[in-house]
């Protein structure tokens, strides 16, 4: 069976048409039309259609390449987001431990403030025997009842007189008044330490 090729060579060179429409006017009336299929332009075409699909092949691809580079970029974690998620669970935890720190405060704060009524209760008994203690009739009367103490008569009063004068006489002053000094900053400084305890 001869081949397509052969075929169309041979009705080129019968006819002597060249192209795809074209008249025979040698041929039988003349007027008749026939198509002549045209290898090259079949061959152009399907060259143009394997083109045609590379480049949607090349773009569907850069496409994808494209919306890949854009997914990890979105994707990617940069260093100053790390930095800034470390510093803001850096400040939650100083914010947690200020909180615990104040509540422990406001503990102690409440334990101290019962303290305190408890010795201004203290106080107001304490202010009370004082007053108690130093009422001159409650006094008098411990005196004379427990201590066996008797109002100041002539009777029981004595004057005793001297026939000299009175003297002074100063001693000799000895080293232990710088020892006073280094013993008195001593308790200075130990008094000092016990305050700011």
């Amino acid at each position: 069976m001869p081949s397509a090729r052969a075929t169309r060579e041979r009705e080129y060179a019968v006819n002597n048409v060249y192209g795809n429409l074209a008249f025979n006017i040698y041929g039988s009336g003349g007027a008749a039309v026939r198509e002549v299929p045209d290898a090259g332009a079949r061959e152009r075409e399907a060259q143009e259609a394997r083109e045609r699909e590379r480049e949607a092949r090349r773009e569907r691809t850069a496409a994808h390449n494209e919306a890949v580079e854009q997914a990890r970029r979105a994707q990617s974690v940069s260093a100053a987001g790390v930095l800034g998620v470390a510093l803001c669970a850096v400040f939650m935890v100083l914010v947690i431990l200020s909180y615990v720190r104040l509540n422990s405060i406001s503990t102690e704060i409440s334990q101290l403030s019962g303290e305190i009524k408890a010795l201004e209760i203290e106080e107001t008994r304490l202010k009370v025997e004082y007053e108690r203690a130093f009422n001159l009739n409650a006094v008098k009367e411990y005196a004379v009842s427990q201590l066996g103490m008797v109002r100041l008569t002539e009777a029981n009063t004595v004057v005793v007189t001297m026939n000299r004068e009175d003297r002074t006489q100063v001693l000799a002053e000895d080293d232990s008044a710088g020892m006073g000094l280094i013993e008195a900053a001593r308790e200075f400084v130990a008094s000092l330490t016990e305050y700011l305890k």
